[in-house]
């Protein structure tokens, strides 16, 4: 059957097969063996070093099907291990990856003799096969079962090669850390929208964030808008959990968490910058009023439901007098007392009245998410005045935020273990070095103390022996 293996992201983790033992396989042999079972439409990523598996996407459930269905699964001799993936996720199932690591690297033949005797009084079944990581040769080894490849870890069992060279163990990447690459491109149900990202914040950093509080399925920075991530989780009940703080500070900037609302397909085939997710709608202004806004340090006007797009074009045009709205007459001039009134819902009017002219006074907008509103009165002797009202910018970072208390708290605590455990290390060797200064010291005292009852008693015997000699003739007499 035909294949696309052009799509770039697994689309359905329900069609995902997870296929162990490909160390030695090449993308395209075990492309043509799949599809002999059903159209195959992700088949290959960017292969990680020390990795023994592929997953491989079939377009439907029928191809799906039919290649679980099939009892054992060959390439070149080479029995593959086929697991339904998504049961790894949420199931403890034995894989025969868990029975396995990465050894070397390989410099002669010889060294796998060695390596082979080493392990082999370890587990006389164990078996290899030769990998190539990154233009460098390595061994797998496969053992009976997990414990003996848990205890070969733990206590770094490794073999000494010629001339003094010691190898390096890997672990096998685990089909469980390959899931933060798969993100479900028709369902949103499970996903959140993370904007306001930056060129510092990566995938891997938002993993590592959420990963400490929640499960995480999946990561997607998405490349036509990238100040905004896709994070996908196991169920809406962790998503709701998330929501519940709507903002999270990550590498000094507030991040703003809102519910997917539409799929990662249809934003990855959006040609437009409109984004449905966002609760903040920004006004599209015109050529000459954006102009005049940049003179004055301004850029786009934040606005809510309250505020309607006409409203904030009669705002500016009462503020920033005397540009006019396009396609409208000019009023005519009148000397005073007759002024030119701009109101809210009509075209600039004539007027005459008995006060002094009074000219407009522009009113700077803030340059952060505030909203500005003046009242005005329909009176045409009413003065208008003008008042800056604050309104809360959306989701707004709440000073008590209890997640980036967490965090700090997090921080503060690894620094002072990490001082401690230097400071301790540092006392350790201090220590060792004074207590064996000490033993030495009273080392030779010993010594000196052994030769000086040594010489002491010499001396006695001699002296002993000496009056012993004189006391013998005087007897005699």
């Amino acid at each position: 059957m035909a294949s696309n293996p052009n799509t770039a992201l697994y689309q359905n983790l329900s069609l995902c097969v997870y296929i162990g033992n490909t160390t030695t396989i090449e993308n395209d042999t075990l492309l043509d063996y799949c599809s002999q079972f059903g159209t195959v439409i992700t088949h290959s990523f960017n292969k990680e070093k020390f990795c023994d598996f592929h997953i491989i996407e079939f377009a439907d459930l029928k191809s799906l099907e039919s290649f679980l269905k099939t009892n054992d699964h060959k390439i070149n001799a080479i029995k593959l291990d086929i697991k339904f993936y998504k049961n790894i996720l949420t199931n403890n199932d034995a894989l025969n990856i868990e029975r396995k690591f990465f050894i070397g690297p390989i410099l002669h033949k010889n060294d796998i003799t060695q390596i082979m005797v080493f392990y082999k009084k370890q587990d006389s079944t164990v078996y290899y096969q030769l990998s190539k990581q990154n233009e460098q040769e390595y061994l797998l080894l496969q053992f009976a079962n997990r414990q003996t490849v848990s205890m070969i870890l733990e206590q770094q069992k490794i073999p000494v090669l010629n001339e003094h060279r010691k190898c390096h163990i890997y672990k096998p990447t685990h089909p469980k850390q390959f899931v933060n690459k798969i993100i479900s491109m028709k369902n949103k149900h499970n996903q959140i929208h993370i904007h306001g990202l930056t060129n510092n914040i990566t995938d891997i950093m938002l993993i590592d964030y959420f990963h400490k509080r929640v499960p995480v399925i999946a990561c997607h920075i998405l490349l036509n808008n990238p100040k905004c991530a896709v994070m996908e989780f196991n169920d809406e009940k962790t998503v709701r959990k998330i929501l519940e703080t709507s903002n999270i500070y990550l590498q000094g900037t507030n991040l703003v968490l809102s519910k997917a609302s539409r799929s990662l397909a249809s934003l990855l085939s959006s040609s437009t910058d409109d984004s449905d997710d966002e609760n903040i709608k920004t006004t599209v202004i015109s050529q000459p009023i954006l102009n005049s806004l940049q003179t004055q340090n301004l850029t786009s006007v934040p606005t809510t439901h309250v505020m309607s797009q006409d409203i904030i074009q009669q705002l500016l045009l009462a503020m920033f007098n005397p540009i006019q709205p396009v396609n409208r007459i000019e009023p005519e001039y009148i000397s005073p007392p007759e002024t030119n009134e701009s109101g809210w819902m009509s075209p600039p009017r004539t007027i005459v009245s008995d006060y002094p002219t009074i000219e407009p006074v522009p009113v700077r907008l803030p340059s952060h998410p505030r909203a500005t509103t003046m009242s005005i009165s329909m009176d045409p002797e009413y003065r208008p005045e003008t008042s800056d009202v604050d309104i809360k910018p959306f989701n707004k970072v709440p000073s008590n935020n209890i997640l980036q208390f967490v965090e700090q708290f997090e921080n503060e605590l690894d620094q002072i273990k990490n001082e401690y455990l230097s400071k301790f290390s540092k006392d350790r060797t201090t220590i060792e070095r004074e207590i064996n200064q000490l033993i030495n010291e009273e080392r030779q005292t010993l010594n000196r103390l052994d030769r000086y009852l040594n010489d002491r008693r010499k001396r006695v015997e001699k002296r002993h022996n000496k009056k012993r000699r004189h006391s013998s003739p005087s007897s005699s007499d």
